[in-house]
């Protein structure tokens, strides 16, 4: 009886060590991830928010860890909650991020924001003049004189990149610059003569070519290099022959859609996430045609923030990580 004794104690102490030890070790290194990401974009109905939700839910679905995509907005909105602790990813246009946080453009006076890290850039949004036969209007030099809706305060891209457009031309001062309200708005003023051109992506201008007719107004190589050079992350671009209807191909200017973190998201949450989504970008894919443009060429082609050290080590894993990446 002794020895079933003895033996009883010994075996209550040796687990009773191994659970102590347990606990310090779990104790000492503390999973530091919140119990729902919450990822920000744009309003319900924009394709930022369209893809943004469709990431969330596969994420949720295959990484063990729920993510919610909210529509908060611009940068401006979210950017706070982000440095906070309070939103842990966002998707955004580059130009955007950049200005956002260096502080320059329409945001200089404010405070830089260093703490912002890129995780991945994907799709490009690509914009375009676009106006309708019977204005005549062909060329952006055909423009001058004209009433244009290029103005749109939530996204001051749109009036930098007309503007050094127009300025290349020769013809800033003399558009009448019209403020946009909203995609409806700028079709509809076209189409019963309110305005006679509009700047804005090629989805919005399918009720022009079933109301009169679509032109979509071609821009010169030297026009967009001059924007690029002048604006990093406004690139040239072109809609290609065949999508939405299109006969030719248009050269244009487009801006890369980024996901955004903060430095102080964990890196392993970052990991997890980026690793989980490539490998069902399959499904990804699915939700709608740009999906695709979310890939692993692209992910690191277009860089505007520092990488955050969990998306560091899965390029680094894959293969894709570049000492120019770090500069």
């Amino acid at each position: 009886m002794k020895r079933l004794a003895y033996l009883v104690i010994s075996v209550l102490v040796l687990l009773g060590v191994l659970l102590t030890g347990g606990m310090a070790n779990a104790s000492s290194t503390p999973r530091k991830w919140p119990k729902v990401v919450s990822f920000a974009t744009m309003r319900t109905g924009t394709l930022f928010n369209t893809l943004s939700v469709g990431m969330a839910n596969i994420l949720t679905k295959y990484s063990g860890v729920k993510v919610t995509a909210e529509s908060l907005g611009g940068l401006k909105a979210w950017g706070p909650l982000m440095k906070r602790g309070d939103v842990q990813m966002g998707m955004i246009n580059g130009w955007t991020v950049d200005k956002y946080v260096h502080a320059t453009g329409p945001d200089a006076g404010r405070k830089k924001q260093p703490w912002m890290r890129q995780v991945m850039s994907g799709h490009m949004t690509r914009f375009a003049f676009f106006t309708q036969p019977r204005t005549g209007i062909k060329t952006v030099q055909d423009l001058r004189g004209k009433r244009v809706l290029c103005l749109f305060p939530p996204s001051p891209s749109n009036d930098i990149s007309t503007r050094l457009l127009f300025e290349y031309y020769g013809i800033n001062d003399d558009v009448i610059k019209l403020k946009i309200q909203s995609t409806a708005e700028i079709v509809r003023a076209v189409i019963e003569g309110k305005a006679d051109a509009y700047w804005w992506t090629i989805p919005s201008s399918l009720e022009l070519e079933r109301s009169g007719g679509r032109v979509v107004i071609p821009i010169e190589k030297e026009a967009l290099d001059y924007v690029h050079k002048r604006e990093p992350a406004i690139y040239p671009a072109v809609l290609p022959a065949g999508y939405y209807g299109l006969r030719k191909d248009i050269p244009t200017l487009g801006f890369y859609a980024v996901i955004v973190t903060s430095k102080d998201v964990d890196e392993d949450l970052i990991y997890t996430l980026l690793k989980t989504f490539f490998e069902h970008r399959e499904e990804f894919k699915t939700i709608h045609p740009r999906a695709a443009e979310w890939n692993l060429k692209a992910a690191t082609s277009h860089v505007v923030l520092p990488f955050h050290p969990g998306a560091i080590k899965f390029y680094k894993e894959k293969g894709l990580w570049t000492p120019s990446l770090q500069e």
